[in-house]
């Protein structure tokens, strides 16, 4: 019942801006009755090119046709779905590491109602929040492999892997976790001959997983990091420490701070279990790229909840009067829902667009969620503006209006193009190159790529740099793909050239106080 109250929306509409892609995935799927961005079978996967993984997509649209719901209220009921599935899935990945019920219902809690998971998983589709929620089976399935043998488990394990792949390419982030559990499952059968764990052990675990955690910010690596993935190193170290250790605390909340007690509970355990080598191996694995923080830091959070929930049991065992361990779990659990619940009621009036080196919360136009004036302005465009037309839009709220609208706009990217028919498939194969080893783009987990000139520039934002007048690039853009309306934003970015133009010199088609159409013809 928690899980459902919080996750009770507090916006009106969609929140976030993957969540608006996917959503015009969908639109695509229900309109054509397919995939509309498959060109190889790569593309069901994400790693092709024009491409995105294909999973959420179609069972959401599913979900739209087989119930008539719109695409909104299917996102809507997908995402109560997986806030109940991330309770059930978390309290059977439970059962590996400790058999008390209690134990249980606070993974099944701590996974569930993490800030992360809340994150991911109100009202908004981008697929990580899937992605997390799936996950904790497929870590659940691998450790099962321990105690009922590889026939049972390895088919189901592999199964939930491809769904994995299906969902978001965060799939690759799945090698270091197999990778920590065949390590730890290898030594198991030298686990007998090494020594107890002492002082200088349990010093060299920790000395180890800190060691890992801080080598990104230590300056000897940040410039290949930079190199490799463009955007996720800062301006400076401690800046990029302070942005790590931020966004920690965003994902997993108060319980951070147990699951610290966690990593130093089990590092100073007597004897290691599998499991216990499997969490201290990931930790190492996982520590020296947490600077990624939407990516790894929400792949880990099942792993983080675990130790949290281990740190709060040695703490509740330890204390010996009842009372006093009951009211003090009831207490960490009060605060720690609090926090998510806090979390929860101020999201909506978060700034999550940087304009000119300010942030800008006014009117609505920069929070996180959809209001009323853009979802207006994607419903008119539906209706009033016909099917072969496409609309420049340079506003900050562009996937927004486009999903709402059903209708192609400008700029875009080539997968958008793709699924409206404005490019060809025979196009877009012709426009794709394969990745190699040394291409940066191989390591955020695309296999094929656009080529450079795949998408004409006078498809994207140069035309909006010049006049109405002698507008080459608008005028190309016109002749072959009937571009006829360009959408002004009133309190948007800095209006282009083109822009004030068309504002000057055209006819206005609608204007509800914060858009306005223009026929530019």
């Amino acid at each position: 019942m928690l899980n459902l109250i919080i996750r009770y929306p507090m916006t009106p509409h969609e929140i976030g801006w993957d969540s608006f892609v996917i959503h015009d995935l969908i639109n695509a799927i229900n309109r054509e009755g397919r995939v509309t961005w498959y060109l190889h079978p790569l593309s069901l996967f994400g790693v092709y090119s024009y491409s995105y993984a294909s999973g959420i997509p179609l069972l959401v649209s599913a979900i739209a046709q087989l119930t008539g719901f719109t695409t909104e209220e299917a996102i809507f009921i997908f995402c109560i779905f997986e806030g109940i599935l991330s309770l059930f899935l978390g309290f059977i990945l439970s059962g590996e590491f400790h058999k008390s019920n209690l134990f249980r219902l606070m993974m099944g809690g701590a996974i569930s109602l993490a800030p992360g998971m809340l994150y991911w998983t109100t009202f908004t589709l981008s697929t990580r929040g899937p992605f997390i929620v799936i996950l904790p089976l497929f870590l659940f399935l691998l450790l099962r492999t321990l105690k009922r043998g590889p026939s049972n488990y390895v088919v189901l394990c592999i199964l939930t892997a491809l769904i994995l792949a299906l969902t978001h390419n965060m799939f690759i982030l799945l090698v270091p976790l197999v990778f920590a559990f065949l390590l730890g499952l290898g030594s198991n059968k030298f686990a007998s001959q090494l020594p107890k764990v002492n002082k200088w052990t349990f010093i060299v675990i920790l000395g180890t997983i800190s060691f890992f955690f801080l080598l990104p910010y230590s300056g000897l690596v940040s410039e290949i990091i930079s190199e490799y993935l463009p955007g996720s190193m800062r301006k400076s170290e401690f800046t990029q420490l302070l942005g790590t250790v931020t966004s920690v605390a965003r994902h997993y909340g108060v319980l951070a701070v147990f699951s610290l007690i966690g990593i130093i509970f089990i590092s100073m355990k007597n004897r290691f279990s599998v499991q216990n080598r499997f969490l201290l191996v990931s930790l190492a694995l996982f520590a020296p790229v947490l600077y990624i923080s939407d990516y790894v830091v929400t792949t880990f959070l099942p792993v983080v909840m675990i130790f949290a929930c281990e740190g709060l049991m040695k703490l509740y065992t330890s204390v010996q009067k009842p009372w006093i361990k009951v009211a003090a779990l009831a207490v960490v659990f009060m605060v720690a829902i609090s926090f998510s619940g806090v979390f929860q009621v101020t999201r909506p009036n978060l700034s999550s667009t940087i304009t000119g080196g300010e942030s800008r919360t006014t009117d609505g136009f920069s929070v996180i969620y959809c209001n009323e004036a853009t979802y207006n302005t994607g419903i008119y465009t539906k209706y009033e503006i016909s099917n072969s037309s496409i609309t420049i839009n340079p506003s900050t709220n562009v996937y927004r209006i486009r999903a709402y609208s059903e209708k192609p706009s400008l700029p875009s990217h080539g997968m958008t193009m793709l699924s409206y028919g404005v490019y060809s498939e025979e196009y877009a194969r012709n426009n794709t190159k394969s990745l190699g080893l040394g291409d940066p783009g191989f390591w955020q987990g695309n296999l094929y790529t656009e080529t450079p000139s795949a998408n004409p520039e006078y498809l994207n934002s140069w035309a909006q740099l010049r006049p109405l007048t002698g507008n080459a690039h608008l005028d190309r853009a016109v002749k072959e793909y009937d571009v006829r309306y360009m959408l002004i934003e009133h309190n948007g970015p800095v209006t282009t050239v083109l822009g004030k133009d068309v504002m000057a010199k055209r006819c206005k088609t609608f204007d509800n106080g914060d858009y306005s159409m223009y026929w530019i013809l």
